[in-house]
């Protein structure tokens, strides 16, 4: 059929009297050309047909892996790459542009097998993170994009030893000699490279974690990880990418743990003026063990007080004997408040301790975890526990330490 074929080419380009070679690249372009439109047409038929009998038996299935693969672009781009091995087939017949052509369809080909791999890998992805309950804690991203990383490797060095006639080994010969500069110039590609490997097998970072990495400004949820970077959307909405490696070289915060056990730390101050600290008296001690909290508390360390002071000479001098203080009881009723707080976990460390103090009064830190990690509840708790303390903290004499005013130091000059 194709020798059929040169022939009527061959009396219809003789009619315009060119030379030989003329004539012999032209019959050969159009015979191509000939071919070239063959191919498609029968293609395009087959394919409409095929297509349509593959989807058929799924039309109507609603969760199904088949419907996925169907939905997505690679029977497509697997059928565009028939026509191109066709051709390929038939260049034979034109001696002429064997070369050319030759060249120009193993790259046409090599792109669509890239592009046809690419979407495969892309759709692993997406059935992985889709069907895969543990795919949020091992994503395979990262693995899929080092395949993608050797794949056009493997492409480019195919293509150049096409074009310059050279087999693939001595192209890689070749590029052992510009290791060294090619490590230089990739430098950072590599680290990355690397790091992106040990953050998956260790777990550092997980998609949908929370992390600070305050080198780059990146204080939020984790929206992205390839193998270079980590995309991090911040609380303010404007998204941070950091190199994996630095992720890996350099400390970050995660705190994808306060999720997991979902308790979230509270961890604030309350400075005392120190100039309010003092004993207590007995009816303040009498008043104060009226407060549930604090009554079992007072009735059991006054009596270890006042059996304490039997054994000591001058003990009705305050300097010499035990004596309860106003901020000692208060710290007392706050611990049991935390202890006895309904959003508080007990199950873990919770105190309410005295800091060194500081030149601005004595810091009183509350050290507690709440029973739900969510931002809004935590706040909102943490809030309520501190409204509180601000609320009653006047009823043991107590006054927080407020930086003097300008008025305020005129005043204590008059």
């Amino acid at each position: 059929m194709i020798n059929k074929l040169d022939e009527i080419i061959l009396k219809i380009i003789n009619q315009l009297n060119l030379n030989n070679t003329m004539t012999n690249y032209l019959k050969e372009i159009i015979l191509f050309l000939i071919i070239l439109l063959s191919t498609y047409l029968i293609y395009f038929i087959i394919k409409f047909i095929v297509i349509k009998l593959i989807k058929a038996p799924f039309k109507n299935k609603k969760r199904s892996v088949t419907k996925d693969v169907l939905k997505s672009n690679i029977i497509n781009k697997g059928f565009n790459i028939i026509p191109v091995i066709i051709l390929l087939r038939f260049t034979k017949h034109t001696p002429l542009l064997n070369n050319y052509l030759n060249v120009i369809l193993i790259i046409v080909l090599t792109y669509m097998s890239i592009s046809l791999l690419f979407s495969i890998l892309n759709l692993t992805n997406d059935l992985y993170n889709k069907h895969y309950k543990e795919a949020k804690n091992k994503p395979i991203k990262g693995i899929l994009t080092v395949t993608k990383f050797f794949i056009i490797v493997i492409a480019v060095i195919l293509i150049l030893s096409k074009i310059l006639d050279q087999s693939p080994i001595y192209l890689l010969t070749s590029l052992g000699a510009l290791s060294a500069i090619l490590m230089l110039i990739f430098k950072d590609a590599i680290l990355n490279f690397v790091a992106g490997f040990q953050m998956s097998s260790n777990d550092l970072v997980r998609i949908g974690d929370w992390i600070e990495v305050s080198k780059y400004g990146a204080d939020g949820d984790v929206v992205d990880i390839s193998l270079n970077f980590v995309k991090v959307e911040n609380w303010d909405k404007t998204i941070v990418t950091v190199p994996a490696y630095e992720l890996v070289s350099n400390s970050f915060i995660n705190w994808r743990n306060i999720f997991d056990k979902d308790i979230r730390r509270i961890k604030r101050t309350i400075n005392i003026d120190v100039n309010s600290v003092r004993f207590l008296t007995d009816e303040e001690i009498k008043e104060l063990s009226k407060i549930n909290l604090l009554n079992e508390y007072l009735t059991k360390t006054s009596k270890e007080i006042k059996e304490h002071n039997k054994n000591i000479n001058n003990s009705d001098l305050e300097i010499n004997g035990r004596k309860l203080t106003n901020l000692g009881v208060f710290r007392h009723y706050l611990t049991n408040y935390i202890k006895n707080h309904k959003d508080i976990e007990s199950s873990v460390l919770n105190i309410v301790r005295q800091l060194p103090s500081e030149n601005t009064g004595i810091p009183l830190e509350i050290y507690a975890f709440t029973k739900g990690s969510s931002f809004v509840f935590y706040e909102n708790v943490a809030s309520d526990i501190f409204d509180h303390i601000y609320a009653i903290i006047k009823d043991f004499d107590l006054k927080v330490y407020q930086k003097p005013t300008s008025e305020d130091i005129r005043k204590i000059g008059k």
